[in-house]
């Protein structure tokens, strides 16, 4: 239910109402009186209605599945009285805006309950359309009903394929591939060959029918497991209280995310079970997995990730030591922002876990320094980010600084060499 508040006009109308009577019977000019009526009388019709109002927004989309850059429209259905005008204010959110020249403020005549309006997918992630301002009046009215009256549709914008080739190379896709193998000890799945029983062997790989034909213990044998556990992690810290700083935060969020996807693509293509971490102000895990529900999950929860982190959602995760296995390659993406990124990718290296770092640089994103004090905060933030590093480096950790502008091919595969290095 929606309150009704005063109009303008009907300050005015009062003011007038007000000074007509003082005049017309302080100063004994009866004409005042009668130039005053017309307005007691607007008064009276326009202040008739007074109750609070249910007025219901909804808004449907034909497609909610959505590719960065496309256009879509959003049908807007008002339900109130018929004999309301409606004007409807759309309020674009981070991620869908409006069509360029689209008018962002919708007028329903009394009748008139359905609009629609253009949008445009700007980011990946997963969003609302818009909301709605909603503001009603009676004809002749000085009463107006405004609110916020609904949100818009739900849409999952993906990124589109273009961008995800271009951000990992073919050829250095092919250095990836295929290097991972597993770090725990024990028999493959594939089968390779039945051989006779030797002292050592296990009895769960015990061949009955082979055994029972050749009148001798046989078993099985396997070839070594080359897949692993490969656990993707995204650092969601930062600083999101003003525009500015979630601005930068989405963005670099958005890079990390793209990245993420493409080496999960990789991985998974080369029959790795590939899981997913965030961990900081938006906090999800997803469990190491392979095929095509794992990608279609991975998918789903980076998209989540991307409208929290629009909305400014704050939702701490669990400890990743706590839940990341123990034989898992672990590949992080993070700015190294907050002085708490370091600390959990530190206690995965103490429990086991391989792990390695792409140091997302974000100099690209930053203002440039106009004075001297900007220069020298600059620098001082520069100091900051190398002591990080080098605690990185201190435990153990490999990592490489991903360039902006730079192919994360290049990252990725600097990672794979230093880790074989580092695991002699």
């Amino acid at each position: 239910m929606i309150k009704p508040r005063h109009d303008g006009r009907a300050i005015g109308y009062a003011a007038v109402v007000a000074i007509g009577i003082t005049l017309a019977v302080g100063a004994g000019r009866p004409a005042m009186a009668a130039f005053a009526a017309p307005f007691v009388i607007a008064l009276f019709l326009g202040l008739r209605v007074r109750v609070p109002l249910d007025i219901v927004t909804t808004s449907s989309v034909a497609h909610s599945t959505l590719l960065e850059g496309d256009e879509f429209e959003a049908t807007i259905t008002v339900v109130c009285r018929a004999d309301l005008h409606v004007t409807l204010r759309v309020v674009a959110t981070v991620g869908v805006g409006l069509v360029p020249g689209e008018c962002n403020v919708v007028t329903l005549p009394p009748g008139h309950r359905t609009a629609v309006v253009r949008h445009e997918a700007l980011e990946w992630g997963s969003y609302h359309a818009a909301s709605f301002i909603v503001s009603a009046w009676l004809p002749g009215g000085l009463l107006v009903w405004q609110g916020l009256s609904g949100v818009g549709a739900r849409v999952r914008v993906l990124p589109r394929p273009v961008r995800l080739r271009q951000l990992l190379d073919p050829s250095h896709a092919r250095v990836i591939a295929g290097i991972h193998g597993s770090r725990a000890v024990g028999d493959g799945v594939d089968f390779a060959e039945i051989r006779p029983w030797v002292p050592g062997d296990r009895l769960r790989h015990l061949n009955r029918r082979a055994s029972a034909r050749r009148r001798a213990p046989h078993v099985n044998r396997f070839h070594p497991e080359r897949a692993g556990d490969v656990v993707l992690l995204i650092d969601s810290f930062g600083d999101v209280s003003t525009s500015t700083s979630s601005t930068l935060n989405r963005a670099v969020i958005a890079r990390a995310a793209r990245a993420a996807w493409a080496l999960a693509q990789v991985h998974l293509g080369s029959h790795d079970r590939v899981g997913f971490l965030s961990y900081g102000r938006v906090g999800s895990w997803l469990p190491p997995g392979g095929g095509d529900r794992a990608r279609y999950r991975l998918l789903s929860t980076l998209l989540d990730l991307g409208g929290d982190v629009a909305d400014g959602t704050t939702r701490w995760g669990t400890n990743p030591s706590r839940v990341v296995p123990t034989n898992a390659l672990v590949v992080a993406f993070t700015p190294l922002w907050h002085a708490q990124s370091v600390a959990p990718l530190v206690q995965l290296r103490r429990a086991g876990c391989n792990v390695a770092a792409v140091v997302v640089d974000t100099s690209d994103l930053m203002a440039p320094a106009l004075t001297p004090n900007d220069e020298l905060a600059v620098r001082f933030w520069e100091l900051q980010l190398m002591e990080r590093r080098r605690a990185l480096s201190a435990a153990g950790i490999v990592e490489v600084l991903w360039p902006a502008g730079g192919d994360v091919g290049h990252a990725v595969a600097r990672v794979r060499q230093l880790s074989r290095m580092t695991s002699r």
